[in-house]
């Protein structure tokens, strides 16, 4: 574990020089962190398990080792499943007591939710809410007055908007939404809201092609994906219309 640990600071230290300017731990969704702190799946009778503490200690180390490895200026942000939506997993009562042990060397938190049991939650199905993730993020920040960053099927600019107006977040996180619509952010910012391809949270080309398939990314909506190498040297267009 020890090594593990180094090697976060490793690999962030190798981010850092090749010039980005913020290095995220993640430590939700059941990946090895997770799998620390979540007592679903740590039955661990050392240090490293039963109490808050003791979970969040693998965690803890991993962070202690980032921080020396890119020192004092470079900004933290730790990915998280506040709420782990599983039973016997973490709540987020649960999740704000074993962030008391890591927040302090932490400077931004990427609220995020559930395990692979829960992955309708990990990865949004199309029927939840826009943006139903917010109060998670709310819960954090006003526990710890640290920005945070909000996300989940945030398809509608205007909820973007809402949860940054009540003070949910400082942030908000879009993934898929890009891939959709890689002009998204320009879009809405020079007020071209009616020519968004918005998300329909299909998860088929993205998490079922890349993650599930092991193949190219693709989208639903985005016949860029699909098309854009195959005619990028030829001299028929593209069989869509861009704005």
């Amino acid at each position: 574990m020890e090594a593990i640990a180094k090697d976060y600071g490793i690999g962030a230290k190798r981010a850092v020089n090749a010039g980005f300017d913020l290095i995220e731990i993640h430590a939700g969704h059941s990946y090895l962190i997770s799998q620390f702190l979540s007592p679903t799946m740590n039955d661990r009778t050392d240090e490293f398990g039963g109490s808050a503490k003791n979970r969040s200690r693998f965690c803890r180390m991993v962070i202690d080792q980032v921080r020396a490895a890119i020192g004092p200026h470079v900004p933290i942000s730790l990915r998280l499943s506040v709420d782990e939506l599983v039973a016997g997993g973490n709540t987020i009562e649960d999740c704000l007591e074993y962030l008391e042990y890591l927040q302090d060397e932490v400077d931004l938190f990427d609220t995020s939710a559930g395990l692979n049991p829960t992955i309708q939650y990990q990865i949004d199905a199309n029927y939840l809410e826009d943006g139903w993730r917010a109060y998670m993020a709310k819960a954090v920040r006003d526990r710890f007055h640290k920005p945070t960053i909000a996300i989940g099927n945030i398809r509608d600019p205007q909820v973007a908007e809402d949860i940054l107006a009540r003070g949910d977040a400082d942030f908000i996180g879009l993934g898929r939404g890009l891939i959709a619509d890689p002009e998204w952010c320009n879009k809405i910012k020079y007020g071209r809201t009616q020519q968004l391809r918005k998300c329909i949270s299909c998860n088929v080309g993205c998490v079922g092609n890349r993650i599930g398939g092991n193949k190219p990314l693709r989208c639903t909506i985005n016949p860029d994906l699909i098309y854009g190498e195959a005619y990028k040297n030829t001299r028929c267009p593209l069989p869509v219309t861009w704005w």
